[in-house]
């Protein structure tokens, strides 16, 4: 049984008095039973039980899926930084300079070829 029940949250709200003959509810008396039934709509009792709720991973249509870190074709990453690209250019040209003079062992990691059988892809 929960620790809380209706009649026990009925005791602990604050009761307004009313002079009318006419039994008009009040905003207080309103909101009073609001807050009541919140509180008992809530109730450990009427939540799923967790293994209920637990379910299949669900994928949404057009949503970017887990592991998609690359973003792109190898092929469109070759075209814009791969080596024929780097070379076309000058500034191009100073981004190899730099990779050799710091000792890299793929000057253009973009375009190097991957793979058991080494394909380019």
């Amino acid at each position: 049984m929960p620790a809380f029940t209706m009649s026990a949250l009925a005791l602990a709200l604050p009761r307004t008095t009313s002079t009318s003959s006419v039994k008009a509810p009040s905003a207080a008396r309103l909101a009073a039973k609001k807050s009541v039934a919140s509180v008992v709509a809530f109730a450990p009792r009427a939540t799923a039980p967790m293994r209920a709720q637990r379910g299949a991973l669900v994928v949404t249509a057009g949503g970017k899926s887990i592991g998609c870190t690359l973003g792109g074709t190898r092929r469109k990453r070759a075209r814009t930084s791969g080596f024929r690209t780097r070379i076309a250019s000058a500034s191009g040209r100073k981004v190899l300079k730099n990779r050799r003079a710091k000792g890299r062992k793929v000057l253009a990691p973009a375009g190097a070829v991957r793979g058991w059988n080494k394909e380019k892809k």
